[in-house]
């Protein structure tokens, strides 16, 4: 739980797994001045096909504060023996995180997709 964050800062997080460090990341307060804008992504369908790969690289370039995903996230249609295909999308997500350099929160809804009733 992170407590007492002051707005418009970064801040270094170390992410630790089972007791293993695994990376630095750097994480983004927003600002408190509602003059400031916000930048937000709104999309769905996303799966990981070569069109959502080009949405990954514009999405860069907005350098987003925060991305909201209604449904249909990485197509796995429930099936045990494809999901491996949430790693290829949560891959994506990281990429945006990794070239913008601070971690991008994600908001997710499943869809029909996700949760097999294709």
């Amino acid at each position: 739980m992170l407590n007492n964050l002051k707005p418009n800062t970064q801040y270094l997080i170390k992410v630790k797994y089972d007791t293993q460090f695994y990376i630095d990341a750097i994480y983004k307060t927003l600002p408190s001045d509602p003059s400031v804008p916000v930048v937000m992504m709104n999309a769905g369908d996303s799966g990981y096909t070569q069109a959502s790969k080009n949405l990954t690289q514009l999405t860069v370039g907005y350098k987003p504060d925060i991305i909201f995903i209604g449904g249909d996230v990485a197509y796995d249609n429930n099936i045990p023996a494809c999901s491996y295909t949430w790693d290829f999308f949560l891959k994506q997500m990281e990429t945006i995180s990794s070239e913008v350099g601070y971690v991008v929160p994600l908001v997710l809804a499943l869809g029909n997709h996700d949760a097999g009733l294709n």
